[in-house]
């Protein structure tokens, strides 16, 4: 019986590597879309507007109304970047159209499909790139998740084509690569605004990698080109946040965000419960004066207060502080989801997420000498691991990364199946004659 199943799946990882790549990969990105909308179907859009983070559509109205950049009840804001807000604008028009939001998702969903797919051939050949596509295409929370009224399916699909762009470059050495990867990236950082130490991690990678292989003229150019567009693309909003602030700056958040996530109390409710519980606890904790001068301060006077408040807290206890950082980069990738939910949906995450994670990392481990190119990838799950142990992180704040586990998944499988891919790594497209030497 194992004799007859390990054929049919290595005839099957054959056909797939023979199979002509692209029709493939687009029934792939289509079944990826059909799935989204039918489980958005089933679950329905009776509250959607409510379900995920109200105040992104708050600021889409307004902007619509023609009210500025504003949140509920009138008050202008910078506290958070406006790419999401401004996508949201893009579907809806500032209208009541959940359907238009959900389709929208779906093809993101889709998009990042294909992202997938051609990321994984792109390192381990065609069979692995059809396999990691399968896998995103099913994958249970990109299914439920990419539809929902948040950012995370926007800012996957962004980072994971920017990616695709950037294997190409070192070999080519285009300088339209580097502007394209750019203006992706920059539009991610506007989605996220942690998404920028990957984004400039990614031009100092790039600049390496064309120096290595196509000339130091074309990798400090390249690199300069993305480090240009990058910084072009997020100058208007440092210029709002300047008009409103006085100063440039990202946003208003991350004072608070330090603040609660160097306190012992964070681990209140979080990680089995939501982390915005643990943060009302620790702004409770604070004394009645402290929270009477943090309510009538403007937002970035807030965000200096409490920056300046958790550095002073770090340093009374830089073991504790370490070891709590380490506690919540095991929760952003641990078995359960954080916050939990029930035990069927507890039971059903588990199942997806622990082979994903434990086949992805053996994929990783057995294709470790190609580190180079597989550098780019290392240096998110580098970066997010970073930002988590300073701040806090979710599950759903790490899913973004789950894509890449895949490829690595992907690549590990068909190895084991014993698959040689017809086409060198590295070919994205009929006719690339390039390849990447390791």
């Amino acid at each position: 019986m194992r004799g007859a199943a390990v054929r049919v799946m290595r005839d099957g990882a054959a056909r797939l590597e023979a199979a002509r790549f692209a029709p493939a990969l687009m029934m792939l990105a289509a079944l990826g879309f059909s799935l989204r909308m039918a489980l958005r179907w089933q679950h329905g859009t009776a509250n959607y507007w409510g379900e995920g983070y109200g105040f992104y559509w708050d600021i889409a109205r307004n902007l619509a109304a023609g009210r500025g950049y504003e949140l509920a009840g009138g008050t202008m804001t910078a506290f958070r970047v406006p790419g999401y807000p401004l996508f949201l604008l893009g579907v809806t028009g500032g209208g009541w159209h959940p359907w238009a939001m959900v389709t929208a998702g779906a093809c993101l969903g889709a998009l990042t499909v294909a992202a997938t797919g051609l990321i994984g051939r792109e390192l381990f050949g065609r069979a692995a790139g059809l396999i990691a596509a399968g896998l995103c295409a099913a994958y249970p929370y990109y299914l439920r998740h990419d539809t929902a009224l948040q950012e995370t399916a926007l800012v996957t699909c962004l980072t994971a084509w920017a990616c695709v762009l950037l294997l190409r470059l070192p070999a080519r050495g285009r300088l339209r690569l580097a502007l394209l990867s750019g203006v992706l990236l920059a539009a991610a950082t506007l989605t996220r605004e942690t998404v920028l130490p990957f984004a400039l991690l990614a031009c100092g990678w790039s600049a390496w990698r064309v120096t290595a292989l196509a000339g130091k003229r074309r990798g400090l150019l390249a690199g300069a080109a993305m480090f240009g567009v990058i910084g072009a693309g997020r100058a208007p909003w440092l210029i709002h946040t300047h008009r409103e602030y006085g100063e440039y700056v990202l946003g208003s958040e991350f004072g608070a965000a330090l603040y609660a996530g160097s306190s012992p109390l964070l681990f209140s409710a979080y990680p089995d419960g939501s982390v915005d519980d643990s943060r009302e606890i620790v702004l409770r904790a604070l004394s009645p004066g402290e929270q009477a001068a943090l309510a009538s301060a403007k937002p970035l006077q807030r965000d200096h207060w409490l920056r300046d408040a958790a550095l002073r807290q770090i340093a009374a206890d830089p073991l504790g502080w370490a070891a709590r950082g380490l506690r919540k980069v095991w929760a952003a990738f641990r078995p359960l989801p954080s916050p939990l939910h029930g035990p069927a949906d507890n039971l059903a995450y588990a199942l997806a997420w622990v082979p994903l994670l434990l086949f992805g990392l053996a994929g990783a481990w057995q294709a470790r000498r190609d580190w180079r190119r597989q550098g780019l990838i290392y240096a998110q799950f580098a970066v997010f691991a970073g930002i988590t142990a300073v701040l806090w992180a979710q599950s759903a704040h790490r899913v973004f990364l789950d894509l890449y586990l895949m490829v690595f998944a992907a690549g590990f499988i068909a190895q084991r199946l014993g698959i040689r891919p017809l086409r060198q790594p590295g070919e994205l497209c009929q006719g690339a004659g390039s390849t990447h030497p390791n």
